[in-house]
C-alpha cells in the first residue's frame, strides 16, 4: 500500500466566520461606547442647566440683598401696604435714591418682579405684574416659594434696626435663605 501524502498549504488569513465574529464584537463595543457618550452628554447638559438656574437664583437674591441693605423703611405683609400679594411674597422699601422699590412674586407666578415707582393699585399686578414691573429672574428660573419676613420694625420692642429674612425655593430643589440688616436705622 502506498501511502499518499497530501501536500497541504497553510494560508495566512482569517476565515469568514472569524471575520464575522470580530466585526460583531467591534460593533457591540462601538455601540456601547456611543451609548455611554450620549448618556454623559445628556448628564452634562442637565448639570449645566441646573447650575445656570442655581447661579441665576443666587445672583438675583444677592442683588436684592445688596439693594435692601442700603434701603430703609422695609415694609411687607401689612394689608395697608401690600399691593399685589397677601401671602408674604412681597416687600418694598425706600432705596438710597429715594424711590420706593418693590420685589414680589405676584399670584405665585414663579418669578420675582421689581418695580421702582410708586405703585398703589393692586390691579396693576393682576396679569403677571403689568408694565411697571420688570421680571427680575431669568426665564429658566421657577420660584416655588418666596417669603419676606420682617423683624425689628417696632421701636417699642427693638431699637429700630430693621431686618428682613428672605427665603426662596427654586425648582429643582434649591432652598436659599438670607437675612439682611439695613445699614441705616429707621427713625425711632
Amino acid at each position: 500500500m502506498e501511502h499518499e501524502t497530501r501536500n497541504t498549504k497553510h494560508e495566512n488569513g482569517f476565515t469568514l466566520i472569524e471575520i464575522i465574529v470580530a466585526v460583531s464584537i467591534f460593533a457591540l463595543i462601538t455601540l456601547a461606547t456611543v451609548q455611554i457618550m450620549l448618556i454623559v452628554m445628556r448628564t452634562q447638559e442637565t448639570i449645566t442647566r441646573i447650575q445656570a438656574i442655581q447661579d441665576n437664583a443666587r445672583f438675583s437674591l444677592e442683588l436684592i440683598t445688596k439693594e435692601m441693605r442700603t434701603g430703609i423703611n422695609y415694609d411687607a405683609n401689612t394689608p395697608a401696604s401690600t399691593i399685589c400679594t397677601n401671602n408674604g411674597s412681597e416687600i418694598h422699601f425706600l432705596s438710597t435714591s429715594g424711590q420706593r422699590v418693590y420685589y414680589l412674586d405676584p399670584n405665585g407666578s414663579g418669578k420675582i418682579y421689581r418695580a421702582t415707582s410708586n405703585v398703589t393699585a393692586a390691579d396693576q399686578c393682576i396679569n403677571g405684574a403689568n408694565n411697571q414691573f420688570n421680571e427680575f429672574t431669568g426665564d429658566q428660573v421657577f420660584i416655588e416659594r418666596l417669603a419676606f419676613i420682617l423683624h425689628g420694625q417696632n421701636p417699642a420692642i427693638t431699637d429700630g434696626q430693621a431686618m428682613a429674612t428672605i427665603t426662596m425655593r427654586v425648582r429643582p430643589n434649591l432652598d436659599l435663605q438670607t437675612t439682611i440688616v439695613q445699614r441705616v436705622r429707621d427713625a425711632l
